[in-house]
């Protein structure tokens, strides 16, 4: 422990580093106990964080892509049933655009 200064107009020693320490948070330490976080050696911790839970922008343009092909294949089918006139002219125009208006 080394003392760096004294606090001015008086004699007492002034311990620079500690109160950095204290003030910046530097003496904190991880618990060990915590999920993800293992002691390396005295001074280093490894942390280990799980993202497979996260959306990825691969994930949101893979959902949009399905959200799409859906679409055309709710579509697709309902060309189908008008070809095979089992629903008609005005229902086909209804449900597409009921399909097409989906978010």
């Amino acid at each position: 422990v080394g003392w760096t200064g004294f606090i001015p107009g008086s004699y007492i020693p002034l311990p620079t580093g500690f109160i950095v320490d204290l003030t910046t948070g530097a003496l904190w330490k991880p618990d060990i106990s915590e999920k993800g976080v293992s002691k390396q050696d005295y001074d280093n911790y490894v942390y280990r964080v799980n993202y497979s839970g996260c959306e990825t922008s691969d994930n949101a343009d893979n959902k949009e892509k399905n959200k799409e092909r859906t679409k055309a294949e709710k579509l697709r089918e309902l060309k189908k049933l008008l070809e095979e006139d089992i629903i008609t002219r005005e229902e086909f125009k209804q449900q597409k655009k009921e399909i097409l208006d989906e978010n």
